[in-house]
């Protein structure tokens, strides 16, 4: 499995069951180039839900929620604590396994 570390904000797919790229979010219009993880609200491995809160970043103002852009199976890259930047890959979003009875 590859990992894209990089590139354009929010998420990435590329196929109707690809893995979704989770990036850090443009937060206050270009202010801030670097955040820092302050909690995962999924654990590594565990299912989400689209929309369902999955982790809280931070700038030295405030706080925020940023919630998952698909369903599926997280896998965390960036760690608790970790300063990461504007587009930086923090987690992959593995498509659940579907299967037909």
């Amino acid at each position: 499995m590859s990992r894209n570390t990089g590139g354009d904000e929010g998420a990435e797919a590329s196929g109707r069951d690809a893995d979704v790229f989770v990036k850090v979010p443009n937060i206050g219009d270009g202010y801030y180039s670097e955040l820092l993880i302050t909690g995962w609200l999924v654990g590594d491995g565990q299912p989400v839900d689209s929309d369902a809160p999955l982790l809280t970043i931070s700038t030295d103002k405030a706080d925020f929620d940023l919630p998952s852009p698909a369903c599926g199976i997280v896998e965390i890259i960036a760690e608790l604590d970790a300063r990461v930047r504007v587009g930086e890959t923090v987690a992959i979003i593995h498509p659940a396994i579907r299967h037909n009875r």
